[in-house]
C-alpha cells in the first residue's frame, strides 16, 4: 500500500488512525507536530502521502505547509477539528490551494481511505 506520515498532537486520534491505516496495509510513521515532521522528512522524504492536523503545538500545520512548498511535492491531506481561536471551517478554508484534500475532524475513515486512494 502506501507509506504515510501522520502528523497530529492528539494521542487518541493518532492511536485510532494508526491502527486503522495499519490494518489497511499502510506503513504509518507518526509525528506529534510540524517540527518533528520536518525532522523526519529531512531524514527520509520517501512518503507517499502526508496526513496532517492543522492546529498543533510547537509547529502547526500552516508552518508545515510552508516548509513542504519548498521540497518535492508530496500529496497532502489536512484535517482539523478547530480550536479555541479558530473554527474547523476557517482552518480548512485557510489551507485551500495548499492541500490536496481537506477533511473535518472527526475524520470519516471511508472519506480518508477514498482520499488516500485518489492520491496514490
Amino acid at each position: 500500500m502506501a507509506k504515510l506520515l501522520l502528523v497530529d498532537d492528539n494521542k487518541a486520534v493518532v492511536d485510532l488512525m494508526f491502527e486503522i491505516l495499519s490494518d489497511e496495509g499502510h506503513d504509518v510513521v507518526i509525528s506529534r507536530n510540524g517540527k518533528q515532521a520536518i525532522e523526519l522528512l529531512e531524514k527520509d522524504n520517501n512518503f507517499d502521502i502526508i496526513i496532517s492536523d492543522i492546529l498543533m503545538p510547537v509547529m502547526d500545520g500552516f508552518d508545515l505547509v510552508k516548509y513542504l512548498s519548498g521540497i518535492d511535492k508530496i500529496p497532502l491531506i489536512v484535517m482539523s477539528g478547530g480550536g479555541i481561536s479558530i473554527s474547523s471551517s476557517s482552518a480548512l478554508k485557510a489551507m485551500e490551494g495548499d492541500a490536496d484534500v481537506l477533511l473535518r475532524k472527526p475524520v470519516n475513515i471511508e472519506q480518508l481511505n477514498e482520499a488516500i486512494a485518489s492520491l496514490l
